[in-house]
Order: C-alpha cells, then structure tokens, then sequence
C-alpha cells in the first residue's frame, strides 16, 4: 500500500508540476505513463479493496484507491486541487469534498464590485493575480457585503424583497439567509434611504459562529443601520431575530464570534466605566453566552498642517476592530488614520500635490514595481483616479495599535508584537492567523484593505490606495499594491478560501 500511495502521489505531482511549465505536457501523457506499470501490480492494487475509482477503458486509466486518492488530495493546494478535479468526474468527486481538509490557503482579497455584476474579483497572496469567479444563476447581479469564515455574504436587491445569501466561491454552494423584510427595521430603512443607495447603508457586520453551515449550532449575527439592535439567525431560518442589549446612548461597533462559541461585540458607551459585561441570550433553545466590550477610547496626539487648499490632522481619527489571536485572545486593533480635509475646489497642480502627501508620510511604496503590477489582469487598462470633490475628507492608514483583554479585570493591555501571527484586517471581514504555517507571509503583520473616505458622504467612484501592509517591528506602513476603484455601494475584504 505505501509504495503504491508513493507512486500514486509522485505521479499526480508530477503531472501538476509540469503541467504549469510545459502546456503540451497533457495528463493523457501521464496516464500513458501509468499504464506501463505491470499487470500483476494492477491487480494487486484492484484487489486491496473494493471500493475504488473506475476509468474508461478507452482512456486506458489504472483504478485509484479512494483512501489514496483522499490522502493525495489532503496534501494539494486549492489551486491543485480544483486543477486535480478537472480531470476527470472521478477524481472530481473527491477533490471538491468539503470534509477533507488539504493544505491551507494563503487569504484571498475580494476586490470593489459594479452593481449587478456576474462574477467577483479576487486577488490571491500566494501567487498575486487577479481572478474572475463566476456567480451561480440564482446570486448573478447580487452585491457582495463583506464575508466570515470563508462565506461571502451576496445580497440580491429587490426592495422589500431583497435577499441575503451565504456563498462559496470555491465549492459553488450557496445558502438563502431569512428574509430582510423580517426585520423591523428594514422597512423605515427602504423608505428613507433606498432611493440614495439601495442597501449600501445596511449592513454594518455580520459573522459567523462556524464555517459548517449545515451544523445545527451555527449561527449568524448581525448589526444594522442603528447599531443598536443585534440580530441572530441559524442557515434554514424564516425569520431574524432582535436583541436590544445597549443602552439608549450606546453603539455596537464590531462582532467576534469565539473559537469556544462566545459571541463578543465591541460597542461605544461614554459614561460606563465597566469594560467587559457578561450576559446570556435566549436564543430559541439554546443560550449564548454573550460579552459586551466596551472600546477604550485611544489617547492619541493630533498634529495638524495647513496647505494651500487642506488640512492634515496627523492621527486625527481611528477605527476600532475586533479579532481572536491564534492563541484564542480576544484583540482590540485600533487604526490610526491621518485626516486630510480639502477646504474650497483644488485645481489640477493643488491635486497633484494633495497626490503626492497621499503617497508619503511615514510609508514607502514596494520596490518591485513588476511585482505590484502582477495583481492586475494582464489586459486590463490601469484604473482610473476618481475626481476630487471639495467637502471630502480622505483617510490615511499610518499606523496601528494592538489591544490584549485582559479576561479577569478588562483592562486594555497594549501588545508590542503579535508573535507568530498575522493579522488580516477589512471593515467587512477580518481574522488572524500563524505566519509560520505560509511562506507567502512574514510575521507581526497587519494586511489592511480599508477605504480612504466617508462613504456617507461620497456620491461618486473614487480611487482608494487603503491597501497595504503595516509591521509592528518598525511601525512603517508598506503599499505594495495597486490603487483600486471603489463606489459608495462597492466593498473589499479578505478571506480564507476553503471547500466548506
């Protein structure tokens, strides 16, 4: 059994490799190969069980065990694995198993969408190309909001009868959440707001507890418009259900489903003193246990400059983020951003220069220009700089802070290095993971892909360059990649791409 499973994998890994330098290496040329084995050895290998895979006679194809196969499968990348299953249905059926876990994935960057789009843009770490994946019939012309747990979250848009839905990029599957109009707010929200920009305004986080969707404990969370209400569901559910758990003058910022089932939400509040609040939702027949986190406001020092025609308020805001380390630690990240305000209408030379502050600070741009340009079609034309409106404020990442919560007191206890860990960091999806476990990524980092302005305040296409990666060692922020386009209903985040 072992040197078969050895030849079996040698030879599979050989069609893989070659296959990606040479085209004219084709699999029938591999399996000719397989066929010269002997005769005894085929019916030694046919006899160890009957259960296996079966080919064509006319493809002349060696039977594959499927304990081997599966086996094979567990050490291929998602890449291989996809270009494995192209083979044949056979191998197909076990190469798109969501049960077997194989080799994990470098994250993937789902890139800003046009509305009613028929496929996403993804961008992936491990080999800096952007790709186009199809979307199934039933979601073609869904938006695309944010994602958790290797699900991406696709809203169809259909006013009061708009629906939600969990999707895989990678497996096909699609799951239908309850509808919108079950929750109560949806209505007033449609009548106000749709006519300015449908559901942009929605949706402001929503997580899963597990990425098994078909698991009878998982469960979704959400937080609306108002920021006050949080809503649960289950995959399969008619409806959502409400939770009023702040008070009047307090706002849920971010959710954090735990590893252990814990359900975290980070929320404002200026006159509690309490950081940590523990309580326990009724949920239909379960009860989850629930954490309030108060954010600790950030002491940070504001420096401002005067130009010609804007500000910079250097550290002038930030944004809070909630995560879970690898070592199951709840984090607080908190992104320091420089403010830049434009005072009155900047001509072309104004905005070259307002250009030119956007590109400096305390970052530096990649060295390897060829490699920036990887990420981009190879046929796509560049894009395109959104024009400048007067009453905009535009944002610039220039550094980070990392939070450790203390479990006993609550106290913000401020991190100087996150170890063997990188942080992945989107405002509509965000996780943490063991640098050691990629080569493609170093550790103490923070990828970031954020935008730089207000989108309530926007009304047009404009040019973001919030992509980069920020190293805790040297506090410097590094944009490495491309500048994309992005419009008030458009989103980007991160995920682990996996097959369920």
């Amino acid at each position: 059994m072992s040197e078969t499973l050895f030849l079996a994998y040698q030879n599979l890994g050989d069609y893989l490799s070659l296959s990606s330098w040479f085209p004219c290496f084709t699999l029938k040329k591999l399996l000719l190969q397989l066929r010269g084995n002997s005769d005894k050895k085929r019916k030694q290998y046919e006899n160890q069980t009957s259960s296996s895979f079966e080919y064509s006679s006319s493809s002349g194809w060696q039977r594959v065990h499927e304990d081997i196969m599966e086996m094979i499968v567990q050490r291929l990348s998602l890449r291989d694995r996809i270009r494995t299953g192209l083979a044949c249905k056979s191998w197909n059926s076990v190469c798109m198993r969501g049960h077997i876990r194989g080799a994990q994935e470098a994250p993937w960057l789902v890139l800003p969408q046009d509305p009613n789009c028929k496929c996403l843009s993804v961008t992936n770490l491990a080999y800096g190309k952007v790709h186009k994946l199809r979307l199934p019939k039933p979601i073609r012309g869904s938006r695309f909001y944010g994602s958790s747990r290797g699900w991406l979250i696709m809203i169809q848009e259909k006013i009061l009868n708009s629906k939600m839905f969990l999707f895989n990029p990678v497996s096909g599957a699609f799951c239908q959440l309850p509808p919108l109009a079950t929750i109560p707010s949806f209505k007033e929200y449609v009548e106000t707001e749709w006519d300015l920009c449908g559901t942009s305004f929605f949706f402001h986080d929503i997580v899963l507890s597990t990425s098994d969707i078909n698991n009878s404990e998982c469960m979704v969370a959400a937080i609306f418009d108002n920021l006050k209400v949080l809503v649960l569901c289950r995959p399969g559910d008619k409806t959502w259900s409400g939770f009023q758990v702040l008070d009047e003058n307090e706002l849920h910022c971010q959710l954090l489903f735990s590893s252990t089932g814990k359900l975290y939400s980070l929320f404002l509040s200026y006159i509690k003193s309490e950081l940590i609040q523990p309580c326990t939702i009724k949920f239909g027949d379960a009860e989850v246990e629930f954490i309030l986190v108060c954010d600790n406001e950030e002491q940070i020092g504001i420096d401002v400059e005067y130009h010609n025609d804007y500000k910079i308020s250097l550290n002038g805001e930030y944004n809070s983020f909630l995560f879970e380390s690898t070592n199951n630690e709840v984090l607080v990240i908190h992104q320091i951003l420089d403010v830049f305000k434009i005072r009155r209408s900047v001509d072309d030379e104004d905005d070259q220069e307002l250009e030119l502050e956007l590109e400096g600070g305390n970052h530096h741009q990649g060295d390897d220009e060829e490699e920036e340009h990887n990420m981009q079609e190879e046929n796509d034309d560049e894009l395109e700089e959104g024009n400048t409106d007067d009453d905009h404020e535009y944002f610039r990442t220039s550094g980070f802070k990392v939070y450790k919560i203390d479990p006993e007191t609550g106290d913000f206890l401020q991190e100087q290095s996150l170890g063997d860990q990188t942080l992945f960091l989107s405002l509509h999806g965000s996780f943490s993971l063991r640098a050691s476990n990629f080569i493609e990524l170093d550790r103490n980092n923070i990828y970031f892909a954020t935008i730089g302005l207000d989108r309530f305040n926007v009304r047009k296409s404009f040019t973001t360059r919030e992509i980069g990666i920020f190293c805790l060692d040297n506090e410097r922020v590094e944009r490495s990649f491309p500048s994309v386009q992005e419009s008030m209903g458009s989103r980007m985040s991160w995920f682990t791409p996996s097959l369920g």
